[in-house]
């Protein structure tokens, strides 16, 4: 009786061994699929929402008066919408910067009717504390006149300079889209893996 038994474990014994070894291999391979997807996933989404903030851009630096003025503006282009406007004034004579001045910005639209729109800028609106900064909202696409107007101890000074408000994607579209590329960049990626075949050492962190 023992004999028997220990001769069907015997014969029984290759099966289970390549059970167990098929089940190490499915379980590797589970795993490494699983991070696979999981760092796919992780980096589609961080390319789709952790994008850089709008730069500001310099639109104008010129003498105006007795001050040196610099203008920036943010995003560029500017599109429809919000657009930031940063100044930073300086005297001419020693190039020290000017705190106490007052700081206006006037847009008028060039392409249409349509009143000026001015906005006070303050130390409160800018990202530097030494700059003056403003929001302004652009209701239509087109050609914008800028104005600064500064009123410092020095006397004032304006400075003017044109530029082009363009038209901008809705935010639910860009939001869609967000969502969609999620999914759709990590199949596309695990489905190119899955065709190309396991190389080897790849060098990806996984």
């Amino acid at each position: 009786m023992a004999h028997k038994r220990l001769r069907r474990l015997q014969e029984v014994a290759p099966l289970l061994r390549a059970t167990q070894l098929a089940t190490e291999v499915a379980a590797t391979v589970f795993s490494v699929g699983r991070r696979r997807i999981l760092f796919v996933v992780a980096l589609v989404f961080a390319l789709v929402t952790i994008a850089p903030g709008p730069a500001t851009s310099v639109m104008l630096s010129e003498t105006a008066g007795p001050y040196e003025v610099t203008v920036g503006a943010s995003p560029t282009p500017l599109k429809v919408g919000q657009g930031h406007f940063s100044v930073l004034v300086q005297k001419r004579s020693n190039a020290l910067v000017v705190k106490d001045a007052g700081v206006t910005v006037e847009v008028t639209a060039l392409d249409g009717e349509g009143p000026a729109l001015t906005r006070q800028a303050t130390h409160e609106q800018a990202a530097d504390p030494r700059q003056y900064g403003a929001w302004v909202t652009f209701e239509a696409p087109g050609r914008q006149r800028v104005a600064v107007n500064v009123d410092g101890p020095e006397g004032p000074a304006t400075v003017e300079f044109n530029v082009t408000v363009q038209r901008d994607f809705p935010a639910r579209l860009v939001t869609y889209l967000g969502l969609i590329s999620i999914p759709l960049g990590g199949v596309l990626l695990i489905v190119y893996w899955l065709r190309s075949g396991d190389g080897g050492d790849s060098g990806y962190p996984f």
